[in-house]
């Protein structure tokens, strides 16, 4: 269980105005992006030679997924879905979406299988907002399972919100 930071000052942060970013010990460090990078609707927050990672609106991306995603019943506040582009074992890009509903949640996102595991930074997400992760391989992968999981910042730790994943295969 990784550690995190009390969660009390979120909620007077949110009213204050204050943004809270964190990076979890293992993520990545982000580096600047241009602003055309990012999908319509997207935020660019976060972005290294692989990975980048978005904050926006798109609810189309919900329920897109080959697995028809985790998280989508209607007492759910977080969806989570994979996508794998690719044919075999040779993939040009996975992403790993959590898509929120109802309430701010302080989340990450960890994309993660034989060949990756890559945890976004821990970022506050409205309702009706993604967290969105982008990897971009163009390579051949080690077959396995493949598996995109919201975890939700909670008192001290974190909780498993949503694992979806798909296989890829040789």
């Amino acid at each position: 269980m990784r550690k995190s930071r009390i969660l009390g000052c979120l909620g007077a942060a949110a009213v204050a105005g204050i943004t809270l970013f964190a990076a979890p010990a293992h993520a990545a460090a982000p580096s600047p992006a241009p602003a055309s990078a990012a999908p319509p609707g997207y935020t660019l927050v976060t972005s290294t030679s692989q990975y980048k990672v978005y904050i926006g609106k798109n609810p189309a991306l919900r329920s897109l997924s080959d697995s028809g995603c985790v998280g989508d019943l209607e007492w759910d506040n977080i969806q989570t879905c994979i996508f794998i582009n690719g044919q075999s074992n040779y993939v040009s890009t996975m992403r790993a979406v959590s898509y929120v509903y109802n309430y701010l949640v302080l989340e990450y996102v960890q994309l993660s299988g034989p060949s990756v595991n890559y945890s976004t930074p821990e970022y506050p997400i409205a309702p009706l907002e993604n967290l969105y992760v982008i990897w971009t391989v163009n390579g051949n992968v080690q077959p396995g399972s493949y598996c995109a999981t919201s975890w939700e910042a909670v008192g001290s730790g974190y909780t498993n919100e949503g694992r979806d994943c798909q296989p890829v295969t040789k």
